[in-house]
């Protein structure tokens, strides 16, 4: 799995976790509106990403 699919998957595991897909219109308080950094460990080393 590559940076990009690995990325793609925890935005939409986010998305559905939440209940909404991003920039839609929420009626929660703790709404996902910006990016987060995230750095993983792998068997092929560590992988920054960028989730949205």
């Amino acid at each position: 799995m590559n940076k990009k699919e690995l990325e793609a998957a925890l935005n939409a595991e986010l998305d559905k976790h939440l209940g909404y897909a991003r920039h839609e219109q929420s009626h929660h308080y703790n709404s996902h509106n910006g990016f987060s950094a995230k750095t993983i460990r792998t068997e092929d080393g560590e992988v920054d990403l960028l989730l949205q």
